[in-house]
């Protein structure tokens, strides 16, 4: 009787998987354009701090 359970059970369990799976697949990834972007603007901000420190006057 169990088992007759388990089997009516198993295709719910396999759409749930599918479901999930399906929603993994759709969900918004952090873009790597995003992410270069981001890096570009720290390497940016500290270029002017450099910038700030060789203009600042040596006292």
């Amino acid at each position: 009787m169990e088992w007759l359970i388990k089997q009516q059970d198993a295709p719910r369990r396999v759409i749930c998987l599918n479901n999930l799976k399906k929603c993994w697949l759709l969900r918004p990834r952090p873009r790597p354009r995003a992410r270069a972007r981001a890096r570009a603007r720290a390497r940016a901000r500290a270029r002017v701090f450099e910038h700030e420190h060789e203009h600042r006057s040596p006292t």
